[in-house]
């Protein structure tokens, strides 16, 4: 899977009251650093 794939998949299993940061995002993908990246997609 592509990096935008792995986002995608990760936000679908976000259940609709929570809410995540990019930071936290990109730690799920395995990308710490990523967060910039994230908030671009």
């Amino acid at each position: 899977m592509s990096f935008k794939e792995n986002i995608y998949a990760v936000v679908k299993k976000i259940p609709k009251s929570k809410v995540l940061t990019y930071k936290e995002l990109a730690t799920r993908v395995e990308k710490p650093k990523a967060f910039r990246a994230i908030g671009n997609i």
